[in-house]
């Protein structure tokens, strides 16, 4: 069968927003019109947050969005920043650690793509604030490492005025054989978890797992990120010129694929 048959059979589903447009939708109709509306309700659509008279399955049976009571206790009930766990506190890796992902990636996806690579720059960078990098005596376009203990990685740099001064910022999901040396996750956490959570962290697992949830919240359409994504977060580091003759941290293993 060609792609267009096997289009035609996907688009025979039952699911309402698809089955109930009508005339239905086919690949010849979806060629011809570019674009279809679902068959939604009638604005304004039904949410159940602004139904005052729906009871959520908590404590409260509300929304708990402007003000979370089983928080009070933790001085959290209403929203507030808190401090990162590490951030400015080494003086040894003054930096905060953030690896954002490529507009032009999904996670690692497509980076062996070479439309997709152009478009992202054709090589992985680390970009820093321009007056820190000032600072620091580095200039756009050089070889830089970016390092703590746990490894390093080695990318051209790019000045960006969005990244907020004291933090490096190196591009996720580009694989380690297009790095010059090392890659991101060398100096990420290797896993989550409680040694880098407080205790606003441990509630909502904890309260997580009591409604029956999976212990992995990736594996439920990542409803609750606690304790999944702080790796990428509370990472620090310090940047210099690359100079091949230091030697990398003698407690990490470098491997360089081919």
């Amino acid at each position: 069968m060609s792609i267009p048959e096997y289009i035609d059979i996907r688009l025979q589903t039952p699911y309402p927003l698809i089955a109930g447009i009508q005339p239905p939708v086919t690949y010849e109709r979806l060629k011809a019109e570019k674009m279809i509306r679902a068959a939604a309700p009638p604005e304004p659509k039904y949410t159940p947050y602004l139904n005052p008279a729906e009871v959520l399955d908590n404590e409260t049976g509300r929304m708990e969005i402007m003000y979370a009571e089983k928080l009070a206790d933790l001085g959290m009930a209403v929203t507030k920043v808190l401090e990162p766990n590490k951030i400015g506190k080494s003086t040894e890796y003054p930096y905060q650690l953030f690896t954002g992902r490529q507009r032009f990636f999904m996670q690692s996806s497509f980076t062996d793509d070479p439309i997709t690579v152009k478009l992202s720059g054709e090589t992985p960078a680390t970009r820093l604030n321009p007056a820190q990098a000032k600072r620091l005596g580095l200039a756009e376009g050089e070889m830089v490492e970016v390092f703590n203990d746990r490894g390093h990685v080695v990318t051209r740099l790019v000045l960006d005025e969005s990244v907020p001064d004291g933090t490096v910022h190196v591009w996720f999901g580009w694989r380690r054989r297009q790095f010059e040396e090392g890659t991101y996750a060398e100096i990420t956490h290797q896993c989550a978890g409680q040694d880098s959570q407080g205790p606003l962290e441990d509630k909502w697992f904890a309260d997580w797992l009591a409604a029956g949830h999976h212990p992995n919240p990736y594996v439920e359409a990542m409803s609750s990120l606690t304790g999944s994504t702080d790796c990428y977060w509370d990472s620090w580091c310090d940047i210099r010129k690359f100079d091949r003759a230091i030697t990398p941290n003698p407690q990490t293993t470098i491997v360089k694929e081919a």
